[in-house]
């Protein structure tokens, strides 16, 4: 069964030209009949957000984050790591004491 929310919603119906618009700000290429779809989509999203902000948060107290961790990194310190010897032994090409890799620059 599906609920119906209480809160009353008007549909939004951004135009080609907004959509458009918005794309190009996003220095998206939209095919046309990707316009409408995205036109279709973006106007859901724009009725879910205006129910969103009819909801009463008044005594809801701002917050942000929910986890009540304070620091989660711990100190850095000095670990034995692999040799050079060994970083490079299953190398396919090395040399010296480096890896060798293809350019990619030109």
């Amino acid at each position: 069964m599906e609920k119906k929310s209480k809160v009353k919603s008007q549909k939004s119906k951004l135009t080609e030209g907004e959509v458009v618009h918005v794309a190009n700000l996003a220095h998206l290429a939209l095919a046309p009949k990707e316009i409408k779809k995205i036109r279709d989509q973006l106007s859901e999203v724009l009725d879910y957000v205006k129910i969103l902000q009819q909801v009463d948060t008044v005594k809801i107290v701002p917050t942000s984050q929910v986890t009540g961790l304070k620091d989660v990194f711990r100190e850095d310190s000095v670990q034995p790591s692999l040799s050079v010897k060994d970083s490079l032994s299953e190398s396919k090409n090395s040399e010296g004491e480096k890896f060798k890799v293809k350019s990619i620059f030109q």
